[in-house]
């Protein structure tokens, strides 16, 4: 099952990095990863939403939102023949005013490896990026 995590932490609270990652319609504002993001059930981050996702040398992906705890995580995920991705995103307090957040996709299905053969190294890339963009972007 391929899978990639990355980590970081934001001297930032909680409540400031999950309000702007919360906010998936504005991705583009703050990472170069994501070019287009439309709400198709509205922009509000909740259960069963999903958003259609634009991102450089991608082939544009709709991801329904699976699980969501206000203020702390979200996860969506996407399928295509063959392949099933979940995406998990979660803003934990460090205290100090400080956050952790954690990224992390996760492939599965029979086609998984073959897809992580060829996207792989751009996935990885894409999650540090937009770790690091939203850590830049709330410590501005």
């Amino acid at each position: 099952m391929p899978a990639f995590e990355t980590a970081l932490e934001i001297h930032a609270a909680p409540q400031v990095v999950w309000d702007v990652l919360s906010r998936v319609t504005h991705w583009p504002d703050w990472t170069p990863t994501v070019t287009a993001v439309e709400a198709l059930t509205g922009p509000e981050l909740r259960t069963g939403a999903q958003f259609l996702i634009r991102q450089p040398r991608l082939r544009p992906a709709v991801w329904t939102v699976s699980s969501v705890t206000p203020g702390t995580e979200f996860t969506w995920q996407m399928s295509v023949p063959g392949v099933h991705a979940s995406a998990s995103h979660v803003v934990t307090d460090t205290g100090r005013g400080m956050s952790q957040l954690k990224l992390q996709v996760v492939m599965t299905g029979m086609l998984a490896p073959l897809l992580w053969w060829l996207v792989g190294r751009l996935t990885r890339q894409y999650v540090v990026t937009e770790a690091e963009s939203l850590k830049k972007y709330v410590e501005r």
